[in-house]
């Protein structure tokens, strides 16, 4: 075992030394003019690769703004008081204030906090990383990939990821399990490939929680705390650091090993779930991911919590007694449009398209404001660049998967569209996807059922809805302008259909169509 790392804090006046300062010039100094005595001696106990937040004092700004690292130990200068060199490691991506400091729970106690005339604090292991994660981090911690090395570069180089594991807690103590040692190479091995692959030159930063910490957050995965099943994963509600979360834990589940049911396929589902998540966090309709969790047999997706739930298979909710909540039209429709937006930005907004997949109601999620958040992107797979499709076996889930992609094999945006059309028909008829069974006989899915019945909005919409509307004239024409665009949507050709940022200008128009009263 190596010597353990040490971690401290380094005050400066930023008009005197400033982090411009430190960064410029190769970001090396000798750090002097300590006169204080118990500073004195903590200077002399650093150890060459120790940590330090670089620290702005003074009336205007008390805030970390960066990290060096210690490249030279206690030496004398020269005068009484001896020296140490440090060299600039990365910017904090956020400034952390002294005021949101002291009012973090976690950090009480702290000496920064207790000795104030103090130029050089230790700072515990615990607090450095809650600082860290005040800040997302700083450049060069390796919890994302930086986007340029100093010749303007794009940097992909897996040692860079690996500086971030090999600070997290999980990793480095004696006596850890081997199984989960393990499970945690295996999963981090196939993370920094994916990680790479999807590099896109921004930095996202993402928190690793341990088993230890998710164990506790959710009554170690009690089934009072499950939130959705599916057959690849599980969902838990939970409470860590003082905020709710929901825990995606995969698991082999019970698909045949030639469907996807083995652990190395669904560790690449697991892991394609948290990079895309780390890409798509920043939409307002996408349910965020807060980290991960690498130590369990299969990778785990620490989330935000929703209020109000998951949507059910016709499109309703359950409420706290466990009875169906029916939402009313304009709900509906406001979900439709903003869940629009996030899957064109999935489809436009990253370096090559990535397609969902597996467009469903179990995977959305409610706040409460009833504000839609995309989630699940274990299926999804990006369109190489230059393409505009591409071939892989069919996945999804039945009623959802478009027809021509079952039939040939090739994926594209239109692929999304089809799954998307389907949602919104679920939102317009009340209906599970299929089978539709009526008093003239059985549908094989909703599509087709829809279909037979051309623009009757009697037989098509949901009653609920019809009777909020009560023969209100211009809801109505929405009802007809929504059921076309779904039935443009679920074309079977997939040149006839728009693509989805079409489809959410269109559902814009329609939910704009209502002059206020």
């Amino acid at each position: 075992m190596g010597e353990e790392k040490h971690y401290w804090l380094l005050k400066t006046e930023p008009g005197e030394w400033s982090w411009e300062d430190q960064a410029a010039n190769g970001g090396v100094t000798k750090w002097d003019g300590v006169k204080n005595k118990q500073a004195q001696k903590n200077l002399k106990s650093m150890k060459l690769g120790d940590l330090c937040f670089f620290y702005h004092s003074g009336a205007k700004a008390r805030r970390v703004v960066g990290v060096v690292a210690v490249v030279r130990e206690w030496y004398s200068d020269g005068g009484d008081d001896g020296v140490v060199d440090v060299k600039a490691v990365g910017e904090m991506r956020r400034p952390v204030d002294l005021k949101e400091m002291k009012g973090e729970k976690g950090l009480k106690g702290f000496a920064l906090f207790r000795q104030p005339r103090l130029s050089v604090v230790p700072v515990p292991e615990d607090v450095w990383i809650r600082v860290c994660d005040l800040g997302g981090g700083y450049q060069g911690d390796g919890t994302v990939l930086e986007s340029h090395d100093s010749d303007g570069e794009s940097e992909t180089m897996p040692s860079k990821l690996l500086q971030w594991f090999s600070m997290l807690p999980c990793l480095g103590k004696e006596g850890r399990d081997a199984d989960i040692e393990s499970s945690y190479y295996k999963n981090l091995s196939k993370l920094l490939e994916d990680l790479i692959a999807s590099c896109d030159g921004s930095s996202h930063p993402v928190h690793c929680y341990s088993a230890d910490d998710l164990i506790r957050a959710t009554n170690n995965f009690h089934p009072s705390c499950i939130v959705r099943k599916d057959l690849n994963y599980t969902m838990f509600r939970g409470f860590l650091n003082d905020r709710s979360i929901i825990v995606a834990k995969y698991s082999i589940g019970s698909l045949p090993h030639d469907l996807g049911g083995n652990e190395d396929d669904v560790r690449s589902r697991a892991i394609r779930d948290i990079v895309v998540s780390i890409h798509m966090s920043n939409h307002e309709n996408v349910l965020k991911l807060l980290g991960c969790c690498l130590e369990f047999p299969l990778p785990a997706l620490v989330l935000e919590n929703a209020a109000k739930g998951v949507l059910e298979g016709d499109g309703s909710l359950r409420d706290n007694e466990d009875q169906p909540l029916i939402l009313p039209w304009n709900i509906r429709l406001r979900i439709a449009k903003q869940l629009a937006s996030a899957v064109t930005y999935l489809h436009t907004a990253l370096p090559s398209p990535v397609i969902h997949r597996d467009l469903k109601p179990g995977c959305i999620f409610l706040d409460h404001n009833y504000v839609p958040k995309l989630s699940n992107f274990s299926l999804s797979i990006t369109i190489p660049p230059t393409y505009s499709d591409a071939e892989d076996d069919p996945k999804g889930t039945i009623g959802y998967i478009d027809p021509a992609y079952m039939m040939s094999g090739r994926i594209s945006e239109k692929t999304d569209v089809y799954s998307f059309g389907v949602l919104l028909l679920v939102f317009l008829t009340g209906r599970r996807a299929c089978p539709i069974i009526q008093e003239e006989g059985r549908y094989s899915s909703l599509t087709v059922y829809v279909r037979s019945h051309a623009y009757q909005l009697q037989a098509i919409v949901d009653p609920k809805i019809l009777e909020e509307v009560g023969g209100n004239e211009q809801v109505e024409q929405q009802l007809y302008d929504f059921l076309e665009l779904v039935l443009s949507c679920t074309k079977e050709e997939i040149e006839g259909r728009p693509y989805m940022s079409n489809v959410a200008r269109e559902l814009v128009r329609i939910d704009e169509s209502i002059l206020p009263s």
